[in-house]
C-alpha cells in the first residue's frame, strides 16, 4: 500500500492543494483575458465620445494637475480639439457608474458613454449604449443648451427622461455629467492648453 493509501488525510490534503492552485491559475488566466476585453471596449467608447473630426490627429492620455483623473485630449491643427474624461459617477442604484464624457473646447459634449457599471439588468442597464439609445442624447448638449437647471431628470424638474420604474439610476449619470461641464470650465486651462498639458502615452 502507497504512502497516499495508507494516509488518507493527506491525499485529500494533496487534492485540495492542487484544486487550489488550478483555480488560482485559472483566476489569472481569467482576469488577464477580462482585463483586455475591458480595455478593448474602452478603446471602442473612446472612438464614439471623441470621434474623428476631419484634420483632427493624435489621441494622446494624461493625469490632470489637479487629480489623479485620467484624460484623453485629442489635438487638431495643433492644439487640443476635445478632451475625454473618465469619471466615476457614484449614487448609482447598485455602486458607482463609470463614464467616459467627452467635451470640446466650446464646452460642448462630444459624447457620453458607460464603461462599466452593475444596475439592474432590464432596468438600470437602459444607461448602457448597448441596451438602448438613452446614453447618446447628450452629444451636443452643455450648460446653456439646455440650462443648468435643466440638467435633471424629469421628476427633479429637469429634461431629462428617467426610466419606467428606475430614477436613481440616470439621475446619477446625469449629475455628474452636468458636474463634469462644469469641472471642464474650471479648469479650462489644464484640459485644453497644450502649455499646461502634460501628455502621456498615445491611444
Amino acid at each position: 500500500m502507497s504512502p497516499l493509501q495508507r494516509h488518507p488525510a493527506l491525499q485529500l490534503g494533496l487534492f485540495a492543494l492542487a484544486s487550489a492552485l488550478l483555480l488560482a491559475g485559472l483566476h489569472a488566466a481569467t482576469r488577464s483575458t477580462i482585463a483586455e476585453q475591458q480595455s478593448q471596449y474602452n478603446q471602442r467608447l473612446l472612438a464614439q465620445v471623441l470621434p474623428h473630426s476631419e484634420g483632427a490627429s493624435k489621441r494622446e492620455h494624461a493625469a490632470l494637475p489637479y487629480g489623479d483623473q485620467m484624460v484623453w485630449r485629442q489635438y487638431k491643427a495643433g492644439e487640443v480639439s476635445a478632451v475625454a474624461l473618465a469619471v466615476t459617477a457614484p449614487g448609482g442604484y447598485s455602486g458607482n457608474i463609470e463614464l467616459l464624457i467627452g467635451i470640446d473646447r466650446q464646452h460642448t459634449l462630444t459624447g457620453v458613454r458607460v464603461s462599466a457599471h452593475r444596475e439592474t439588468p432590464g432596468l438600470g442597464d437602459d444607461i448602457d449604449v448597448r441596451r438602448g439609445p438613452w446614453i447618446e442624447q447628450f452629444a451636443g448638449l452643455s450648460l446653456r443648451s439646455p440650462t443648468l437647471e435643466q440638467w435633471a431628470v424629469k421628476k427633479d424638474g429637469g429634461q431629462f427622461d428617467q426610466f419606467t420604474g428606475a430614477t436613481i439610476t440616470p439621475r446619477a449619470v446625469i449629475n455628474s455629467i452636468r458636474d463634469t461641464l462644469l469641472l471642464s470650465e474650471e479648469h479650462y486651462d489644464a484640459l485644453f492648453d497644450p502649455e499646461t498639458a502634460a501628455p502621456g502615452a498615445s491611444q
